[in-house]
């Protein structure tokens, strides 16, 4: 079994969970505020313009490297931003994959992706809970397609307020990532960003 069961957060409000022995050994268990454990979920959309391709092409395993390396390399920003700001928390990527059926909304794209990735019985991405508790992640950050802003997120720390969308074109270069991390688990607003009870945006 995987079953991971929430039993509180601690005092960052990162989600404290009970795990078994198998999740004990694929190192799911920290709470001491070391590693903020993400997990990373894209739109279709925003794969294609990653690639340079319209929207709604044909999604390939090249697109789909190409959106992971993006995300990569935002995790790796964001943690370099951290130690060189004397953060000692780091970011660690424990699952990433494309959702198959969200669409980005014609207007106002980033409220409802937020509204639709956090709730939890609305009919849309309602898996998106199961699969956070699967990987024991923190944070879940969403990546879509959409010029209205950089990035869109929760401020934290609260469980069911870790949760962000960002622009595939701001998720690395210092910009939306880190920032919006930095929302969820106050640490500092001039961090890199794609990781507000008021959504905040960058």
């Amino acid at each position: 079994m995987n079953t991971i069961l929430q039993t509180g957060t601690n005092t960052l409000g990162l989600r404290r969970s009970t795990f078994n022995q198998q999740q004990l050994h694929r190192g799911l268990v920290d709470d001491s505020g070391s590693n903020i454990d993400v997990m990373v979920v894209w739109t279709k959309k925003a794969e294609c313009r990653k690639s340079g391709f319209a929207a709604g092409c044909t999604n390939t395993a090249t697109t789909e490297n190409n959106m992971r390396g993006l995300i990569d390399l935002a995790v790796a920003e964001t943690n370099t931003a951290y130690t060189l700001s004397g953060v000692t928390t780091q970011l660690r990527l424990v699952h990433a994959y494309r959702e198959p059926n969200y669409v980005e909304t014609a207007t106002n794209a980033f409220d409802s992706a937020l509204a639709s990735i956090k709730g939890t019985t609305d009919g849309v991405m309602d898996d998106v809970h199961t699969k956070r508790n699967t990987y024991g992640a923190d944070v879940v950050a969403m990546i879509i397609d959409d010029s209205a802003y950089c990035g869109l997120a929760y401020l934290g720390p609260a469980a069911n307020l870790m949760f962000s969308i960002t622009a595939w074109n701001c998720a690395t270069g210092c910009k939306s990532t880190q920032h919006l991390t930095g929302c969820h688990v106050p640490l500092s607003r001039s961090l890199p960003s794609f990781l507000l009870s008021q959504p905040c945006s960058d």
